[in-house]
């Protein structure tokens, strides 16, 4: 799963913003996966895509796989111990 975030001390947000309803438009998710292979979420996307790569469940697992996929949760009070962490990786030189 690819995920995407502004962070909240980005120094030009709106720049963020607009590069990732770029990277949503489905044709350009659609010649990415035909180009890179990484899956697109949007479903005008896939409609674009070969029989072949919408059917891959490779590329596009069932149900049955996305039930036993674990996905990020809040951390509660960790979160900030992470904000720590990634900041230091973010500004070391």
């Amino acid at each position: 799963m690819t995920t995407a975030a502004i962070p909240a001390d980005a120094r030009e947000p709106s720049v963020s913003l607009r590069l990732l309803g770029e990277l949503m438009d489905p044709e350009l998710a659609a010649r990415t996966t035909l180009r890179y292979g990484y899956a697109t979420p949007s479903d005008a996307a896939r409609r674009l895509l070969p029989s072949e790569l919408r059917g891959d469940r490779n590329l596009f697992p069932g149900p049955d796989t996305i039930a036993r996929c674990h996905t990020l949760r809040d951390l509660g009070q960790a979160e900030e111990r992470l904000d720590a962490v990634w900041r230091s990786v973010r500004t070391a030189n």
